[in-house]
């Protein structure tokens, strides 16, 4: 979703170039109000801003952990907007993500919602803030007798590195995964 140097590469920018090249003055697209930002929704038009598609990329986010739009309880488009506007997505249970939402994401997610638009990150510091995280994930082994798991990290945010490799090997390493959970059926609930 983001290039190697910040660059947002999904961008729901799209809708005002299609409102600006196709569609007459006195019609426009918008973004659905699970996704719009409080700016949007307060105007009741697409906002052409960064700090928008911020807020926008925080919920696609949630969206991707939780396998349902933002908001997927609330029925009616207008009660969903009141909920925008008032407070940002409740933080997601373990059964809903299927226990993949972790804090690092989560403290990637909620600066995204701040009301203020110019208190959101932009894409840049949220770029950095994923590549670390990926750079500090965790590889877990699974023992064979005890069908234990034992978590190593490749390094930390708290400073503490890997002891078998100097600093500065650490972010040319293999990144070894957790096991992921099963893909979910048609009808399957997470």
């Amino acid at each position: 979703m983001v290039s190697e140097d910040g660059q947002a590469l999904l961008t729901f920018g799209v809708a005002a170039l299609i409102n600006a090249l196709f569609l007459p003055a006195a019609m426009s697209l918008r973004r659905p109000a699970n996704w719009a930002s409080p700016e949007e929704l307060e105007s009741g038009k697409f906002v052409k801003a960064p700090e928008a598609d911020v807020w926008a990329f925080g919920m696609t986010a949630l969206e991707l952990f939780t396998r349902k739009p933002p908001f997927h309880c609330i029925e009616s488009e207008e009660d969903v907007k009141a909920r925008v506007l008032r407070d940002p997505p409740n933080r997601p249970s373990e059964e809903e993500t299927c226990s993949r939402l972790t804090d690092g994401w989560w403290d990637i997610c909620l600066p995204c919602w701040q009301r203020n638009p110019s208190s959101r990150p932009d894409m840049t510091e949220i770029a950095s803030k994923i590549k670390l995280m990926i750079q500090c994930a965790v590889s877990v082994t699974l023992h064979p007798e005890t069908g234990t798991t034992d978590n190593t990290s490749k390094s930390s945010i708290a400073g503490k590195s890997n002891p078998k490799k100097p600093p500065s090997d650490q972010a040319n390493d293999k990144l070894e995964y957790p096991k992921q959970h099963p893909p979910l059926s048609k009808g399957d609930t997470p």
